[in-house]
């Protein structure tokens, strides 16, 4: 791991070489890796830390009554998981999977509840706070999603929260076709056809997680 390559985790952003491994150590940061399909977080953990991604995907998950799988958050390398339930100290209500190899941090969260003791743990204190606000905006996003009625709708707005509001632009998104359905909270094969439909109208065109959208 190169230490500057955290700077692009919003908790890190402008520190120093030195800097970096004082907040490393303020963390207690210790590096893992777990192979593709290996729980990180299951349902009965009751955590007091959170993790960092730095290679690979990780999927958050949650299962309904009838034990069907919906993807809540798809972190990708230098983004964060389980920090509300590291700094409440709550049981989970969620699982993490490794939808890939990933390679993580996992930072103890003891020193954010705590009174900052230098400038270094209050910065990050303020910084962690930011990343909540973060994820809470992240979260509506996903609800507003989520509350679209029909698949047309709810691929649309996945393709403005993940390909922005242009018309006419190519982009990405960061699951396979089973990790889009759990993610709309539809049948697969129904989220096929509809893509299939799009496709046909002449509204986008793709390839596996490729996108082209035509339509806005």
């Amino acid at each position: 791991m190169k230490k500057q390559q955290l700077t692009e985790c919003p908790l890190f952003y402008g520190l120093g070489e030195h800097e970096i491994e004082d907040a490393l150590s303020l963390f207690s940061a210790t590096q893992i890796s777990y192979e593709k399909g290996a729980h990180i977080m299951t349902l009965s953990d009751k955590s007091t830390q959170f993790w960092l991604v730095l290679s690979g995907t990780v999927h958050v998950c949650c299962d309904d009554e009838e034990g069907h799988h919906m993807i809540m958050a798809v972190v990708t390398p230098f983004h964060t998981f389980g920090e509300s339930l590291c700094y409440l100290g709550l049981h989970s209500g969620v699982y993490a999977e490794a939808k890939t190899n990933v390679t993580l941090l996992s930072l103890d969260g003891s020193i954010l509840r705590e009174p900052p003791h230098s400038s270094l743990q209050f910065l990050l204190q303020q910084r962690f706070t930011a990343m909540l606000a973060r994820k809470a905006l992240e979260m509506n996003a996903r609800i507003q999603i989520l509350c679209k009625r029909s698949i047309r709708d709810k691929i649309f707005a996945m393709f403005t929260h993940y390909g922005g509001q242009s018309n006419g632009r190519a982009f990405s998104l960061p699951f396979d076709r089973a990790g889009m359905a759990f993610y709309l909270g539809v049948d697969r094969s129904a989220l096929s056809r509809e893509l299939c439909r799009l496709e046909d109208g002449g509204y986008i065109s793709f390839s596996k997680n490729e996108f082209y959208w035509h339509f806005h």
